[in-house]
């Protein structure tokens, strides 16, 4: 996600105060940071962990590389519990194959 797509989401004018945020030169409100994290389809506990794996980088690198792969980890996020089940005996079904 660009800056100025970020910026829209969040409700700035422009991707002057993203880059700000992103150089640490501003803090951000409650509702800001609760903003960015659906703005950026996450929790705003993510946002603050600091504790992110090797793993989880790469993981998270592959799928922004591919929007096919964004785009399918953006349906998973927002599934219930029972669809995310049934959507994962698929997969798992399709893949045993």
């Amino acid at each position: 996600m660009s800056q100025a797509e970020l910026a829209k989401l969040m409700g700035y004018a422009d991707k002057s105060m993203i880059a700000k945020i992103e150089a640490g030169k501003v803090d951000l409100t409650q509702s800001k940071i609760i903003l960015a994290a659906k703005a950026l389809r996450t929790t705003p506990e993510y946002l603050f962990d600091n504790d992110v794996s090797y793993e989880d980088e790469q993981v998270w690198e592959t799928i922004k590389a591919d929007p096919r792969k964004l785009q399918l980890a953006m349906w998973i996020a927002d599934l219930d519990a029972d669809t995310l089940n049934r959507v994962d005996k698929i997969l798992t079904a399709a893949f045993e194959l």
